[in-house]
């Protein structure tokens, strides 16, 4: 069935620098064999495993409550750009049943593309919760762990809230809205959770470094400063990473400095929400 896109996405903008390498995707073609089908099997039972892993990582409050959601409930599908749809691709008549159940009765779709797929029109960021299909698109690249946990529970939080809203038949917010602006705040957040927990919370530790290092730093000056400085202090804490996963990292870094300067200096919400909006608007591709 083809579907209608409505989505949240994670990826803002591009940084250059640092040390990159060339994206590896998983899947670069459309499947037109019995081996390309046989590979797409095994990248995405690959990426499940790599999926329920995240749920895992580690005891906080909001990983746990996500793993009482979705824990046995996540299946892969695959996207075709084509037909601006999804498809299984099961070894089995009887796996693709027990998918289908899952489809049916509360399961989670995670949708994976390929480099193929990259500039479709439905792809707006690297990971995206789409809520009209209520299903997480999930780019078929490799990853570092940590970080494709952050971004993957990032866009599961998403997705939560979205099933929220259906169950007690709220209105999605509107693009850019407060309320849709204060959950991505929260998403980005737990994101920088999951990202602590992984490095012992050094990871948080460089970010206030950061801040506290630069004398006279304004809210506005954040993404300039982290520009000029580079991220080594934040690249050292993880194994290096290709150009897709480096753009993703700068992002976050950047909203995890401007929260938590924003935190510094006694702001909440509102002020969160407003250096959200700023940022996004600045860097959007």
């Amino acid at each position: 069935m083809k579907k209608i896109l409505t989505v949240v996405t994670t990826a803002l903008l591009v940084f250059t620098g640092g040390t990159v390498f060339a994206d590896e995707w998983y899947i670069t073609h459309e499947p037109a064999s019995s081996e390309d089908f046989a590979h797409e099997q095994n990248v995405g039972a690959k990426m499940h495993q790599q999926a329920v892993q995240c749920l895992n990582v580690f005891g906080s409050r909001r990983v746990a409550e996500l793993k009482k959601e979705f824990s046995g409930k996540l299946f892969i599908t695959f996207f075709d750009p084509v037909r601006n749809a999804t498809r299984l691709t099961m070894a089995s008549k009887r796996e693709a049943q027990k998918q289908i159940a899952l489809a049916q009765h509360g399961g989670l779709e995670l949708v994976l593309y390929g480099r193929h797929a990259q500039q479709h029109r439905r792809i707006q960021g690297l990971f995206q919760y789409d809520a009209t299909w209520r299903a997480v698109l999930v780019p078929a690249l490799t990853m570092t762990q940590p970080w494709f946990c952050g971004v993957f529970l990032h866009e599961l939080f998403h997705a939560s809230k979205d099933r929220k809203r259906v169950v007690e038949k709220r209105q999605r917010d509107t693009f850019l809205n407060p309320a849709w602006v204060d959950e991505e705040v929260r998403a980005h957040e737990f994101e920088r959770e999951v990202l602590s927990a992984f490095t012992g919370g050094q990871y948080v530790h460089a970010v206030k470094a950061f801040i506290a290092h630069e004398r006279d730093l304004r809210l506005r000056d954040i993404q300039a400063t982290l520009q000029r400085r580079g991220f080594s202090a934040f690249d050292q804490l993880f194994s290096p990473a290709s150009e897709n996963e480096m753009s993703i990292r700068r992002a976050q870094v950047l909203v995890d400095a401007t929260f938590l300067f924003v935190e510094k200096e006694g702001g909440g919400i509102e002020e969160k929400r407003e250096a959200y909006i700023s940022i996004f608007k600045k860097n959007r591709r």
